[in-house]
């Protein structure tokens, strides 16, 4: 007969295990409370849970580079420690035209996420709707040279890029690239012709009386 007997688990390998559990549901920004109390609803034991616990460390831990989904559609045009910039501009795109740059997040997800899929792409929407003229920023991660970048580090990265540009474009932030937009577009309007932003973690205070 075949045992049916888990491995015994001591404690301390449980408490490790809830612990590790909060920071990696917490970093998916997932409910660990939901997670934990619904394993314990459903009755998994010590070894389940350090198996299902198993399989999501694998899953955080496989940090591949996400591509572009239209990556033969475009080139680097421009390339700073901070950063490079993709152009994926329309083959027949009138170089009169005010490009129009996207800011994309920065917490911790790839570039790419504006040209996630065929069916999915920030960039392709772009234009496909008038902006020929269409380029991203691709966030480089954190090196031993800019580990001590700040914001006018960026401000100065932005500078160069719309000089690059001709002078003057239209911002596209989103998240973390929202509030780098309209920090931009407050100190520089005469570069910035407009301005859209979503998601931006950003606050109004109201005007005083």
């Amino acid at each position: 007969m075949r045992s049916t007997l888990r491995p015994a688990v001591p404690p301390a390998v449980i408490a490790s295990m809830f612990a590790a559990g909060l920071g990696a549901w917490n970093t998916l920004n997932t409910s660990p409370i939901d997670h934990w109390t619904g394993a314990f609803r459903r009755g998994a034991t010590p070894w389940e849970l350090m198996q299902d616990l198993g399989r999501w460390n694998v899953a955080l831990a496989a940090r591949q580079r996400l591509p572009w989904a239209h990556e033969a559609q475009q080139s680097v045009v421009g390339e700073w420690p901070l950063a490079r910039l993709r152009d994926y501009s329309a083959p027949d795109a009138d170089p009169r035209q005010i490009p129009t740059v996207i800011l994309r997040p920065q917490a911790g997800h790839a570039s790419s996420i504006v040209d996630f899929a065929e069916d999915q792409s920030q960039i392709m929407v772009g234009r496909e709707n008038g902006c020929a003229r269409i380029l991203s920023m691709d966030w480089i991660g954190a090196t031993a040279q800019t580990r001590d970048a700040g914001i006018e580090d960026y401000m100065e990265l932005l500078r160069e890029v719309t000089d690059l540009l001709g002078g003057r474009v239209n911002l596209v932030g989103d998240c973390q690239g929202g509030w780098l937009a309209t920090i931009f577009a407050a100190l520089h309007p005469r570069r910035v012709n407009s301005l859209a932003i979503t998601g931006p973690p950003l606050t109004s205070t109201p005007a005083s009386p």
